[in-house]
């Protein structure tokens, strides 16, 4: 990433369902990265990589010209991308042969579709190795109090909080930051999501060139695997995404389990969290008591009279600690 686009990071936002290990993190300044293949989307980070393309370029490989050109010819054009949604979901049992496979009738056409099947299969697993040795944490640059949809998908229907991070406290990084190595490696590693129609297709043609065990090293596949990293389909364009992507080689790392690893990330610079009704709850109370210990503003968002957006309502710093004097809320606009 260029320095100017690093520059203008600024202050990023994160929602967090207020889980107990939420509330850990948030107070021991770390963050979690989660493995690509535990998102609940499954074509986020997809590895686009069709069995018809594989099939086709595989056959000129391994059929002389002519005899490749007569079945091109002959075949109905099959488009096997659906199968690789079943195949994620375990519900394709009995998988149809390739359409180009089937229509040879030499005595060969067994062994020559198993060994078409079986290297599909070593590509395809050797990929999503490599993606899943990538942990990522999304952020938005949308605030919090003009983002509803948000805090309904990420914080678990507004039970949770939002965290505020601060990754460039002055406009003069140079100077300033990278003398920071940690903070200054961190944000190499940190990029705006792309958005687009389709996903990013694998070349067959070229990664057939490639040996399997040689993918990991290889200059294509290492461009592959960081653009699907940082793209989404653009119907996901609303959430203004931005991600940090770290191999675990890459940082030192406090903890891991199955779905990913936690590393150090001192970057919060306040927190946010709705009070939809005027009583005290154990949230309120752990988040104030955090966010005072890290010596950093806790903002309580009350819904506004219009019942759009949520509004500031009072900080920590302030003789009431949670606002509930000053904020009155107007329950006769909601909307049903």
């Amino acid at each position: 990433m260029k320095l100017k686009q690093m520059i203008g990071l600024g202050k990023l936002y994160k929602m967090f369902k207020g889980k107990d290990y939420d509330y850990e993190a948030l107070k021991n300044n770390e963050i979690f990265l989660a493995y690509p293949s535990t998102f609940n989307d499954p074509f986020d980070c997809f590895i686009s990589f069709l069995k018809d393309d594989f099939e086709r370029e595989f056959l000129k490989l391994k059929l002389p010209k002519e005899k490749y050109l007569e079945i091109l010819q002959s075949v109905n054009q099959v488009t096997f991308s659906w199968m690789r949604i079943l195949e994620h979901n375990k519900c394709c049992q009995h998988v149809k042969p390739f359409p180009f496979v089937s229509a040879l009738t030499s005595p060969e056409t067994d062994k020559l579709e198993k060994e078409c099947w079986d290297l599909y299969d070593k590509y395809y697993k050797e990929l999503s190795k490599i993606r899943n040795q990538y942990g990522i944490v999304c952020f938005t640059k949308n605030e919090p109090a003009k983002n509803m949809v948000m805090w309904a998908h990420y914080a678990d229907n507004y039970k949770g909080f939002c965290a505020q991070y601060a990754l460039s406290n002055s406009s003069d990084l140079c100077s300033k930051q990278r003398r920071d190595e940690y903070t200054f490696n961190l944000l190499k590693h940190m990029g705006k999501v792309h958005y687009r129609d389709g996903a990013v297709k694998i070349d067959c043609e070229k990664i057939l060139k490639i040996p399997p065990a040689k993918l990991a090293t290889n200059p294509y596949i290492k461009n592959y695997i960081k653009r699907i990293l940082f793209t989404k389909n653009k119907q996901w364009n609303y959430e203004n995404e931005y991600r940090l992507v770290l191999k675990k080689s890459d940082f030192k790392i406090i903890n891991e389990t199955s779905n990913g690893f936690s590393i150090r990330f001192p970057y919060v610079e306040k927190v946010y969290i709705e009070r939809g009704e005027n009583k005290l709850s154990l949230k309120h109370n752990s988040i104030d008591e955090i966010t005072k210990e890290l010596e950093v503003d806790c903002d309580f968002l009350v819904p506004s009279n219009e019942w759009i957006t949520l509004e500031t309502a009072e900080t920590h710093k302030n003789s009431d600690p949670l606002g509930l004097k000053e904020v009155q809320i107007d329950y006769t606009n909601i909307p049903f």
